[in-house]
């Protein structure tokens, strides 16, 4: 009997704050990101070390340390591609932002000008398309491809 583990990855494309040449994916750097990951492993100051085997022991409670990998795409052998709404992504990378910006010193500052609000998500939403409107207007999105010879549409041939 077959069994698998199902996992999470964004595939890449997860900056916040930045210009579309930094978040448009090609299928080689999608599939790189895909495959790439990190888990974290348990920690603590009476963690034995034999090589780089962490062996956390049981009667200490432990801490945790963030390890990344990337799988060799021969483990994978099924896959769910979730698409979502557009405006749903929106919402929730505004929520991260929320969070991210809680754990830095800049929170208070942050959180004036982006409460978590109606008027905190427009603002933002208005800030991000004005921080890099002109590197969005200047991309061809029907054909933009680090390939050149594929058109971006033809990647969604099919899908329903």
């Amino acid at each position: 009997s077959s069994s698998y583990i199902f996992t999470k990855t964004h595939c890449g494309s997860r900056c916040a704050d930045c210009p579309p040449k930094r978040y448009l994916e090609t299928w080689q750097s999608f599939l790189k990101e895909c495959l790439s990951g990190s888990r974290s492993i348990p920690v603590s100051d009476n963690t034995q070390q034999s090589s780089s085997i962490v062996t956390p022991q049981p009667s200490i409670q432990s801490k945790h340390k963030k390890v990344f990998t990337t799988y060799h795409p021969s483990l994978v052998k099924k896959a769910v591609h979730l698409l979502r709404n557009p405006f749903d992504n929106l919402v929730s990378r505004f929520h991260h932002e929320l969070k991210e910006h809680a754990k830095r010193s800049d929170t208070a500052q942050w959180m004036k000008r982006y409460p978590n609000s109606i008027k905190g998500f427009k603002t933002w939403c208005a800030d991000q398309d004005a921080r890099y409107h002109r590197e969005e207007r200047s991309v061809d999105w029907t054909t933009w491809s680090h390939d050149d010879n594929n058109n971006l549409l033809n990647y969604f041939e099919g899908v329903a």
